[in-house]
């Protein structure tokens, strides 16, 4: 389903919104990494999806996962559920 997305969206990404990404050569090719969005858009995500070079997991606070949209959307994607107690505690554990 991921790959599908991106190849559907990717077109339409560079077209609409042009992005600019700097320092892609310090992506990783492999292994663990922590990608951090401002969300300036909420399709600052789908966004992510086009631009990167591999499939990435998203966070999610539980309260999103209470929108039928977004929980259908994540639902078909891989992402980790975080409530507010939480966040830091994965984000540590995760590093």
């Amino acid at each position: 389903m991921y790959g599908l997305v991106r190849v559907l969206l990717w077109p339409l990404v560079y077209i609409l919104y042009r992005p600019n990404v700097e320092g892609m050569e310090n992506f990783p090719k492999k292994g663990k990494t922590i990608v951090y969005s401002n969300h300036i858009c909420a399709l600052d995500p789908v966004v992510m999806v086009c631009v990167l070079p591999r499939q990435i997991s998203f966070m999610a606070k539980v309260e999103i996962l209470e929108i039928r949209f977004w929980l259908g959307c994540l639902k078909r994607s891989e992402f980790f559920r975080l409530s507010a107690a939480s966040q830091i505690f994965l984000l540590l554990r995760i590093l």
